[in-house]
């Protein structure tokens, strides 16, 4: 079930769709290299049986590698992606396929809301958990914080990373105010 799915008559203020295969050329080189790599490693080896390397692994070894880089990889890359809805309600993110179903805050829940800067070679991106905010990142270096009362009353951080982080901060606060 997508965000898509989840549609309801609530006017939709922001939607964010972000892909990690379409948002990061250098990585998609680098990891182009790695997939022709482990191919041209399988296809040496375990097709026309000569050795690959001079560290030689064996077949179980090189199939096992040519599994993963060859292909478990590539695919999770392709099938990630990182959705952002706000409507009049709710905020909605989905970071699928780890997230099998939207994550929805009730606007009326968030309490604050801060553009923040971070540096992905030192964060790195994805989905992380530090210093008591759970970080939801693909690509970029911004985000919003978003500080929000969980059902039990309590105050939960989360930082969205974003393409449109002052438009997203925006919206959140402009329908915040109204």
């Amino acid at each position: 079930m997508t965000l898509q799915d989840l549609q309801t008559d609530s006017y939709t203020l922001f939607v964010e769709r972000q892909s990690f295969i379409r948002s990061h050329f250098f990585v998609q080189a680098l990891f182009l290299l790695f997939i022709i790599f482990a191919w041209w490693g399988f296809i040496q080896q375990i097709v026309l049986g000569i050795p690959f390397g001079t560290n030689i692994a064996s077949d179980n070894e090189m199939i096992f590698v040519w599994i993963m880089v060859g292909w478990l990889i590539p695919a999770l890359l392709a099938i990630i992606r990182f959705d952002i809805e706000v409507t009049e309600a709710e905020l909605r993110f989905q970071y699928a396929p780890f997230h099998l179903s939207p994550r929805i805050i009730l606007r009326s829940s968030i309490v604050r809301i801060d553009v923040q800067h971070y540096h992905p070679l030192l964060k790195g991106w994805g989905i992380k958990y530090w210093r008591g905010v759970v970080s939801y990142t693909v690509s970029g270096n911004e985000g919003v914080c978003i500080t929000y009362l969980s059902s039990d009353e309590k105050e939960k951080k989360i930082f969205l990373g974003s393409q449109s982080a002052f438009e997203l901060e925006r919206v959140l606060l402009r329908r915040k105010k109204g």
